[in-house]
């Protein structure tokens, strides 16, 4: 597996809604990624909660680690564990290697 050191990383969630949350790989062993959240930029919204979202390089909040995972079934390598999500609280999640393309994403509950 290739060095993840400052790769972004992100994970799509939700049930009506599709949420992005986007995160910088800081640092790695051989076995997790050490990371930090990074700000969610709106690239284009259609005004009713549809549209597309990037990262940002402003990173926020406390490190956090995920462990590394390699699965062919699941389109290859991803990183799990739990992350910083809403005022301190954690969330667990499925983060795969960022593209660089925008995200669709969709606030319409």
């Amino acid at each position: 597996m290739e060095t993840m050191k400052g790769k972004i990383i992100y994970c799509s969630w939700g049930y009506d809604m599709t949420i992005n949350d986007y995160a910088v790989v800081i640092d790695e062993t051989e076995k997790t990624i050490k990371c930090k959240m990074l700000q969610t930029s709106v690239s284009s919204d259609d005004g009713r909660g549809d549209g597309k979202s990037m990262p940002t390089l402003k990173e926020t909040g406390e490190a956090f680690r995920l462990h590394k995972r390699n699965d062919s079934r699941l389109g290859g390598v991803y990183f799990k564990g739990s992350y910083p999500f809403c005022m301190g609280s954690k969330r667990p999640g499925f983060f795969n290697l960022w593209d660089g393309r925008a995200n669709y994403y969709n606030t319409w509950d």
